[in-house]
C-alpha cells in the first residue's frame, strides 16, 4: 500500500513538473516558416537591355512570406527580410522597385533634365507588411540559373532561410537569341603591307534564349548578315569575305552567310590601308532565323577590330576624341580607339551616362537604339590593357533626331480597298509617327474574307472567298514602346 501511494505521489509531481515550471517543460511558443516565391520563374534574356519595371518582360517579382505554425503572419516592420543573389548568373540584378528616394538615383539627360533611375542591387532588405516582403529580379543578356536566398530571423533567435531558382532563358525557343562574336587572338591587324598579320579568320555562334544554337536554316537561306559599320574610322577598302548559304565566295562591305549545325559561321576580315577601328555588325532575324526575306525582329551583335601602322610600343591611351552623332529610334554603332599599351584592350564606363537603350561593350563598341531626350551626354569612358593599365578620358555624344518623332500613330488608307473572289489580292498597310519597327494584328471580333490573312509586318493577302459584299475589320499596330494605333477599315469583295 505504501509502495502504491508513493507511486501515486511521483505521478502527481511529474504531471504538476509538466505543466510549468521546472526542468523538463514542454516549450509551447510558436514555430515559424518562411516562404519565397516569384510571379514567375522563367525570364526572357533581355538581349536588348530593358530597363526594370514591375510587370515588363524581364522582370519577375519576388514575394518573401514568413508566418507561424497557426498561419499568423508575423509583424509588421521594418528590415525584417535579408535577401541577396546567392549564386548562378552574376550579372542580373536585384530591384526595389518602390519608388523611395533611397533606392534610386539621379541621372541628367542631354536635355539637362533630371531623371530618376532604380538602383540594382546584389542584396537587399525588407520590411514585412501583413508578414509579406516584395522585392525584384531584373536580366541581362545573360542565359543561366540565378539562385536567390532569403533570410528570416524568428522571435526565438532562430534563422529562417529559403531559396528559389530563377531561370534566364527558359526552354529553347530555336530562334535567334545573341549573336556572339568568338574573340580572336592577338585582337588587332595592321595595315596592308605592313610586315605583320592584315587578315582576320573570324568566327560567330548565334543561340537562342537557352544558349543553345539555333538549328541550320533550310538550304540556300542566309541566317546571319555581316557588315563594316561605316564610321569615321573605317577604310574604304576594308572588306569582309566568306561562303553564303549557294556555296558562292562573297566579299564586300557587307555579306550574307549561313550557320552550321552547330550555330557556327566563319568569314574572313581584311584590313584597309588606315589605321583605325573596323567596326563588324552581325544581325540575326529572331522573327523567322532568316535574313534574306527581311528583317522583322533584329538580333545584332558588334565586334571592334583595331588596325594599326606600328607595332603598339608606346603609352596606353584613348585616342578617339569625338564621336559621331546617334538619332533616335536608328541603330547606332561606333568603336572606341585605343593606343599603344598591350592589347587587347578592355573598356568600360558607367552604363547610366549614356543615353537610355545605348550601351559600351568590353570590346569598346557603343551601340544600341535610344528614344532618349535629343542633347548632349557626357561621360567618362576607362580603358585598361593586358598589363592592366588604366587611363581615362571625358567625351560626349549628341543624340538628336532626324525626323519628328510623333508619339501618336497613324494608319493610312486600305489599298486597294476591292478585291475579287478567287483573285490573288495583296495590299500593305502603311503606319506613321512613333517609334518603328512596327507590330500589326487583326482586332477581334473583325471579318476578313476567308482565304486572308494579316502578317506582323502588315501585308494584307491571299485569294478571298466566300460570299461577296462589304467585309468590315479593324487592324491593330504596335512600335517599339508600346504605342498602339488602330484603324477599320471596309474591304468590299466582289
Amino acid at each position: 500500500m505504501k509502495a502504491m501511494m508513493k507511486i501515486g505521489l511521483l505521478g502527481g509531481l511529474l504531471g504538476l513538473a509538466g505543466c510549468g515550471g521546472g526542468g523538463g517543460t514542454v516549450d509551447t511558443r510558436p514555430t515559424y516558416s518562411i516562404q519565397l516565391t516569384a510571379d514567375r520563374t522563367t525570364l526572357p534574356v533581355n538581349v536588348a537591355r530593358i530597363q526594370p519595371n514591375i510587370g515588363g518582360t524581364y522582370t519577375a517579382t519576388l514575394y518573401v512570406k514568413a508566418q507561424d505554425n497557426a498561419g499568423n503572419p508575423v509583424p509588421n516592420g521594418e528590415n525584417v527580410f535579408s535577401c541577396n543573389i546567392v549564386s548562378g548568373l552574376e550579372n542580373g540584378s536585384l530591384y526595389y522597385l518602390d519608388g523611395k528616394a533611397e533606392h534610386e538615383k539621379e541621372e541628367v539627360l542631354g536635355d539637362g533634365t533630371t531623371v530618376k533611375v532604380p538602383i540594382a542591387y546584389r542584396s537587399v532588405t525588407l520590411g514585412a507588411s501583413a508578414g509579406v516582403g516584395s522585392f525584384h529580379y531584373h536580366t541581362t543578356d545573360k542565359a543561366g540559373t540565378a539562385t536567390i536566398r532569403c533570410a528570416y530571423t524568428d522571435p526565438n533567435g532562430q534563422i529562417r532561410h529559403t531559396a528559389i531558382n530563377l531561370t534566364v532563358g527558359g526552354a529553347p525557343s530555336n530562334l535567334p537569341s545573341q549573336v556572339a562574336f568568338h574573340t580572336y587572338v592577338p585582337g588587332y591587324l595592321f595595315v596592308q603591307g605592313f610586315n605583320q598579320p592584315t587578315q582576320a579568320n573570324l568566327r560567330l555562334s548565334v543561340v537562342d534564349e537557352a544558349g543553345r544554337p539555333v538549328p541550320q536554316p533550310a538550304s540556300g537561306v542566309n541566317n546571319v548578315r555581316v557588315r563594316i559599320v561605316p564610321t569615321s574610322s573605317a577604310d574604304e577598302t576594308a572588306a569582309i569575305s566568306g561562303v553564303n548559304a549557294a556555296g558562292q565566295t562573297i566579299r564586300g562591305k557587307l555579306i550574307t552567310l549561313r550557320t552550321d549545325a552547330d550555330g557556327l559561321v566563319g568569314f574572313k576580315l581584311d584590313s584597309g590601308q588606315l589605321a583605325g577601328d573596323l567596326v563588324l555588325e552581325a544581325v540575326a532575324d529572331r522573327a523567322d532565323n532568316d535574313v534574306d526575306n527581311g528583317l522583322q525582329n533584329p538580333v545584332r551583335g558588334y565586334l571592334s577590330v583595331p588596325v594599326l601602322s606600328q607595332l603598339p610600343t608606346t603609352g596606353l591611351a584613348i585616342a578617339t576624341d569625338t564621336l559621331p552623332s546617334a538619332q533616335k529610334a536608328i541603330p547606332y554603332a561606333v568603336g572606341l580607339q585605343a593606343s599603344g599599351g598591350s592589347p587587347p584592350y578592355n573598356w568600360s564606363i558607367d552604363q547610366h551616362r549614356l543615353p537610355t537603350g545605348l550601351v559600351l561593350t568590353p570590346e569598346g563598341i557603343i551601340h544600341g537604339i535610344t528614344y532618349d531626350a535629343v542633347g548632349t551626354y557626357n561621360f567618362v569612358v576607362e580603358l585598361r590593357d593586358r598589363l592592366n593599365t588604366r587611363v581615362q578620358k571625358s567625351l560626349n555624344l549628341v543624340l538628336g533626331t532626324s525626323d519628328p518623332v510623333t508619339e501618336v500613330i497613324t494608319i493610312g488608307a486600305l489599298n486597294p480597298a476591292q478585291a475579287t473572289r478567287g483573285t490573288p489580292y495583296t495590299a500593305t498597310l502603311v503606319a506613321t509617327g512613333g517609334y518603328p519597327p512596327y507590330q500589326w494584328r487583326i482586332v477581334q471580333p473583325s471579318t476578313l474574307p476567308e482565304g486572308l490573312q494579316l502578317t506582323p509586318l502588315g501585308v494584307l493577302s491571299g485569294t478571298p472567298t466566300g460570299a461577296a459584299g462589304p467585309y468590315v475589320f479593324t487592324v491593330e499596330v504596335v512600335d517599339t514602346r508600346g504605342i498602339v494605333g488602330r484603324r477599320a477599315f471596309t474591304l468590299n469583295l466582289q
